[in-house]
């Protein structure tokens, strides 16, 4: 029996509403953090456009700069290009990235104290060589 137009209509007028009325989470992917050593550190991050959130707190807001313990569990959302990491203090952290997609093969894990991640064409985060300047 097919339906009247009427009744289409009021079932696309309400999911409408619906997917209206909820916000907008845009797909990310998953960030640990891990400390190297048997520390907990500090960890700063900050993200170029805004796209950070706890992993236990889902928020429509999306955060520019975060500060976590290790360990820790990041949401970093798709829109994000640039992904800064610093660890406050001694020490040095992993990160390891869970997409929500699927990749042919599983990413090495990326360590260091000061990490900066660009965004490749292909959705992987790469870290990028910096100079730092000598104390």
């Amino acid at each position: 029996m097919p339906l009247r137009p009427s009744l289409l209509i009021l079932a696309l007028v309400a999911f409408a509403l619906v997917a209206v009325s909820k916000p907008f989470a845009s797909p990310s992917s998953t960030l640990r953090i891990e400390a190297m050593g048997p520390r907990r550190l500090q960890v700063e991050l900050t993200s170029t456009p805004p796209g950070l959130s706890l992993d236990s707190a889902r928020t429509a807001e999306a955060l520019p700069k975060l500060v976590v313990v290790t360990p820790a569990v990041v949401a970093v959302a798709d829109s994000v290009r640039t992904l800064r990491v610093v660890v406050q203090g001694m020490g040095s952290v992993r990160l390891l990235f869970d997409s929500l997609s699927t990749h042919t093969q599983p990413a090495a894990p990326i360590w260091g104290r000061d990490v900066t991640l660009v965004r490749q064409p292909n959705g992987r985060f790469q870290p990028v060589t910096r100079a730092h300047p000598l104390p």
